[in-house]
């Protein structure tokens, strides 16, 4: 008796924050829109994913150097 009662409070408890949770993402203001249209524009930032993409570069041919000795 007392494990079922344990579930039922359980499984109200996860009930109630689930709906707790959804109710409060919808109540959220909606994003800025973006103001960086012009990608020639200096004040729009490069995207971080460059850095990333050069980085991987250097490596692969740091490696392939690496390997060619």
């Amino acid at each position: 008796m007392k494990n079922k009662l344990k579930i039922v409070f359980v499984g109200i408890t996860l009930l109630v924050l689930t709906i707790g949770f959804n109710f409060s993402s919808i109540a959220q203001d909606p994003p800025p829109p973006d103001e960086c249209l012009d990608p020639l524009d200096p004040a729009c930032p490069i995207d971080g994913g460059l850095v990333f993409l050069i980085a991987a570069g250097i490596g692969i041919g740091a490696k392939n150097a690496r390997r060619k000795k």
